[in-house]
């Protein structure tokens, strides 16, 4: 044979095995399709969270955990499983609640993800834990600045440029004096990082501590 017929054989995918081949069959057929975007839908989300949180769980421990090895360990791999699942837990439940919804009433309604979304936050981001704290922040803040460009979308309104220095400058206003004067309401991770910037700058006694590392 030639060499190209040898490299296309080489790369070619693997064939199924025949174990493997119901299952295929099932999928295409369409039949379960409802229940297969639930299952696609948990698969995705726990991917998602774990490679999101993964690494921010690792960074965060190194720069402001102290502990044994394995109790930091511990605390990273917590994170991320509780991240990773409850995006999964989250996802699998709103699909499958969404596709039935839709079948029961003949199509996709905008009540229908508010509806699943509110029960779904309540269900799985609404205990009171550093992962879910920050999630709902992150989404706070995205759905604070989506809703602002839905508005100009839909009024055709152009804001100047200005706006948002004036915008940028409300925020670090807010921000600093809440550090300052009431540290504690603030989220843990936003305090450290603000501690170890404006707080501990001021901890110094010679070149060293000064430049080349934190007193």
């Amino acid at each position: 044979p030639s060499c190209a017929a040898v490299l296309r054989k080489s790369t070619a995918a693997p064939p199924t095995p025949r174990t493997m081949e119901p299952l295929n069959a099932m999928i295409k057929s369409g039949d379960y399709k409802l229940l297969l975007d639930a299952v696609k839908g948990f698969r995705n989300g726990f991917v998602y969270g774990c490679k999101v949180r993964a690494p921010h769980a690792l960074v965060m421990t190194l720069l402001w955990s102290r502990g044994p090895p394995m109790q930091m360990a511990t605390k990273i791999f917590n994170a991320t499983k509780q991240h990773g699942m409850n995006l999964a837990k989250f996802a699998f439940v709103f699909k499958l609640l969404y596709g039935v919804l839709g079948k029961v009433t003949g199509g996709s309604a905008a009540w229908h993800s508010v509806v699943l979304g509110a029960l779904c936050g309540f269900l799985f981001w609404g205990d009171n834990s550093p992962v879910n704290v920050q999630v709902n922040m992150y989404i706070l803040s995205r759905i604070l600045s989506g809703f602002a460009f839905l508005w100009m979308q839909q009024t055709a309104t152009q804001l100047p440029p200005a706006v948002f220095r004036l915008y940028a400058a409300v925020m670090w206003a807010c921000v600093m004096f809440l550090f300052y004067h009431h540290t504690g309401v603030l989220q843990t991770s936003l305090q450290s990082s603000m501690t170890y910037i404006y707080r501990e700058s001021d901890k110094y006694s010679s070149v060293r501590d000064l430049i080349v590392y934190n007193k």
